[in-house]
C-alpha cells in the first residue's frame, strides 16, 4: 500500500479522518494525498449552483475560506511525519462532487472519508452519498466515524466473513490495512447449524491464506440468533477496525447496499473497511 488518499473536504470533521490516514501511512510508509474538491461543499449544502460563482461573487470567497482551511489543516498535520504528501486541490469541471471524488479515488490503494464530512446532512442522504462512493471507486474504502477517538487504536481487526464474493474481496483488499493491527479475527455471524461447519472450512483456509501474507488470524462462527446487523454492531463494540463487503442478508437476497451495508452507513459505529 503505497498511496492512500484522504478526503479533507469537510473541513470540520478533516482532522479526525486525517490522524487515521497519516498513522496508516506511516504504518506503510505510504504517500499521503489529501483531497479537496473545489465548490463540493457548497454544492452539498446548496449555496453553489451551476454559474453561481458569476453572480454571487461571495461564492468564491466562501470556497477560498474553505480550501485553505483544508490545506491548513493538512500541511500542520503533516509537517513533522516525515511522510510524502500531497495537497490536490481538484475542480469539479462540470461534473458532480461525488463523482469528481469517485474519479480520484481509483488513483489510490485507499480512500480514506469521513461518515461525517458535510457530504449530506440527511443520515439517509449520507449513507447514499458513502455508498456511491463505495460502489463507484472500485478501491477499497475506509470510513472514519464522527465519534472517532483521539487516539488511533491498532489493536483489534475484525473480518465480517460469509463466503459471499464481496466478502472476499474486501478481506484481501484489506491485507495491506490488516498488517497494521496486533490482531485479526474473523468473524460469521448467525450461521444455520446446517451450515456452520462448512462455514468453519472456509474460515479456516481464509486464515490460513491470510497467514501466507503473514497476517495471524483467529476465527469464529455464531449460530444463529437475531440479525446478522445487531450481531455485528455488538462485534464492533470492541473492534478497532471492521473489514465488510457489500454485505447482504443470506436468505433475503437484499440489494447489494440494502440491510446490513445500509444500516452501517447510517450510522457508523467505528472505523470501517468496505470494498466492493
Amino acid at each position: 500500500m503505497k498511496t492512500i488518499m484522504v478526503d479533507i473536504t469537510g473541513a470540520d470533521a478533516t482532522l479526525k479522518v486525517l490522524k487515521t490516514a497519516v498513522t496508516l501511512a506511516e504504518q506503510s510508509d505510504a504517500h499521503l494525498v489529501g483531497l479537496y474538491v473545489e465548490h463540493a461543499r457548497l454544492a452539498m449544502t446548496g449555496l453553489y449552483s451551476w454559474g453561481s460563482v458569476y453572480t454571487y461573487p461571495i461564492v468564491d470567497e466562501v470556497e477560498e475560506k474553505h480550501r485553505e482551511a483544508a490545506k491548513e489543516i493538512f500541511a500542520d498535520t503533516l509537517a513533522y511525519t516525515g511522510l510524502t504528501h500531497e495537497f490536490r486541490d481538484v475542480d469539479m469541471e462540470g461534473i458532480s462532487p461525488l463523482d469528481a471524488v469517485i474519479a480520484q479515488s481509483r488513483l489510490s490503494d485507499l480512500f480514506i472519508t469521513g461518515a461525517e464530512t458535510g457530504w449530506n446532512d440527511d443520515p439517509n442522504g449520507q449513507a447514499d452519498s458513502l455508498s456511491q462512493i463505495i460502489e463507484g471507486a472500485g478501491r477499497p474504502v475506509l470510513i472514519i466515524p464522527e465519534h472517532m477517538p483521539e487516539k488511533v487504536n491498532l489493536k483489534l481487526a475484525v473480518i465480517a466473513w460469509d463466503g459471499s464474493k464481496e466478502a472476499s474481496r474486501a478481506a484481501f483488499d484489506a491485507i495491506p490495512v490488516l498488517k497494521s493491527y496486533e490482531s485479526v479475527e474473523i468473524v460469521s455471524v448467525n450461521v444455520d447449524p446446517a451450515d456452520q461447519e462448512v462455514r468453519r472450512v472456509s474460515i479456516a483456509r481464509l486464515t490460513d491464506s491470510l497467514g501466507r501474507h503473514g497476517i495471524e488470524a483467529s476465527f469464529r462462527v455464531i449460530p444463529g440468533d437475531g440479525s446478522d446487523r445487531n450481531a455485528l454492531l455488538k462485534l464492533s463494540e470492541s473492534a478497532d477496525l471492521m473489514v465488510m463487503g457489500a454485505y447482504h442478508h443470506n436468505r433475503v437476497r437484499e440489494l447489494i447496499f440494502g440491510g446490513v451495508t445500509r444500516g452501517f452507513l447510517k450510522t457508523v459505529p467505528c472505523p470501517i473497511l468496505f470494498s466492493r
